[in-house]
């Protein structure tokens, strides 16, 4: 089983595709051609605004802090990214435009290259969690201590791990994204 723990001070803080804001990515693989084939990140939303549209990917949004927003789709419609730990998916095709913004959210974003790659995201809350294998699996500790695979994953850390089903176990609050490679 490869794996590697990635700390706060190992993210990457980047521009957006639209220029309006900064995103920071905790992980990235592209494809062995060039371009995405997924990434996790996680951004900042202060207003309401247009989501830089991205044609291939599809996307999973996960509040993580703030009030959250509305997301408005144009003509596929709409979804509340309101409730915290609540992922919503939708595709990077699509306009999308942040609404109903009161105050500043932090959001999770999990992006793949559709027709290479999908992601399936949950949340878990302390006790003992088993994963099933994936390529990778990411695990986000957002609050607490979570320990497994040999290895403990602190509050702010994010865990990449390859290969082998896993079983953690600790208190706080785990984000975990499967991928999975198509």
């Amino acid at each position: 089983m490869a794996q590697r723990l990635v700390k706060p001070s190992d993210f990457v803080s980047m521009p957006w595709a639209n220029g309006k804001g900064v995103t920071v990515e905790l992980a990235r693989e592209d494809r062995p051609e060039g371009g995405l084939l997924w990434r996790l990140s996680l951004a900042d939303v202060v207003e309401d605004g247009d989501f830089s549209r991205l044609p291939g990917i599809d996307r999973i949004l996960t509040l993580v802090e703030g009030s959250g927003f509305e997301l408005e789709f144009g003509e596929f419609g709409a979804s509340s990214v309101r409730e915290p730990l609540m992922p919503v998916s939708f595709s990077g095709d699509w306009p999308a435009r942040a609404t109903g913004v009161t105050g500043p959210s932090k959001d999770l974003n999990v992006m793949t290259a559709r027709g290479r790659a999908t992601a399936a995201v949950s949340v878990h809350r302390s006790g003992k969690v088993s994963f099933a294998a994936a390529q990778p699996l990411l695990l986000l500790a957002l609050a607490g201590s979570w320990k497994g695979a040999g290895q403990i994953v602190s509050a702010g850390e994010l865990l990449v791990i390859s290969g082998e089903a896993t079983v953690f176990e600790g208190e706080g609050v785990l984000f975990a994204a499967a991928i999975e490679r198509v």
